[in-house]
């Protein structure tokens, strides 16, 4: 396990592994090439329930597309995705190896898009697509979290705390986020049922002993 992990609070950055470097890359590229189209991939390619039978015929494929598609309005989105996924992808990468972060990073996608399709009713979202690979990541935060609990993490590069504190606030906030969104009826502009739907897949896949080569 890489020592920036192992050692206590550290200012150095992990070395990304081959899987979620060509997964980091290839994320900031398809960022890059929707921007001559305006945010047409992200219209195309989001999911969302009534979506799922509209647009070239994709229907139920999107669940699959909509996680390598990012808010053309809204760099921020990719580059906390990048982050997260640069911080904590590492570690998972670490267990699961080359295949396995493949498949984890599209299991927690599907897993983030499909919570979000279900509960939309409820929020009242069931037309607005979802897209972003942020249930891809909250999974890997999730997981990491679940393997190495005690791996201390410096939150803001200030703040020393163990990874199973931050993953329980991260998880936390956005567990409440989305009951107040059900309760009151008010869209959110952050899908939070899809990080719930990828941290708990990040959590049994874990638990599990899931995806690794």
């Amino acid at each position: 396990m890489n020592s920036a992990y192992r050692e206590g609070p550290s200012f150095g950055f992990p070395t990304v592994g081959p899987a979620l470097k060509r997964l980091m890359i290839a994320l900031a590229v398809i960022f890059v090439l929707d921007l001559p189209f305006g945010g047409g991939l992200q219209r195309t390619f989001g999911f969302s329930l009534e979506g799922m039978l509209d647009a070239f015929d994709l229907g139920s494929l999107r669940a699959f597309t909509y996680m390598w598609v990012h808010s053309y309005g809204n760099p921020s989105h990719l580059l906390f995705n990048l982050l997260f996924l640069y911080f904590f992808g590492t570690m998972v990468e670490q267990r699961v190896g080359y295949l396995g972060m493949f498949k984890m990073f599209v299991a927690g996608g599907l897993a983030g898009g499909v919570l979000y399709a279900a509960l939309s009713p409820l929020s009242g979202t069931s037309g607005v697509p979802v897209v972003g690979a942020s249930g891809a990541a909250t999974a890997c935060i999730v997981y990491a979290a679940t393997w190495q609990p005690h791996s201390p993490v410096m939150l803001f590069f200030v703040l020393r705390m163990p990874l199973w504190l931050v993953a329980t606030l991260i998880v936390g906030l956005d567990f409440y986020m989305a009951w107040f969104q059900i309760q009151n009826g008010i869209p959110d502009q952050v899908a939070r049922t899809a990080h719930l739907g990828g941290a708990a897949l990040g959590f049994v896949a874990c638990r599990r002993s899931w995806f690794i080569d």
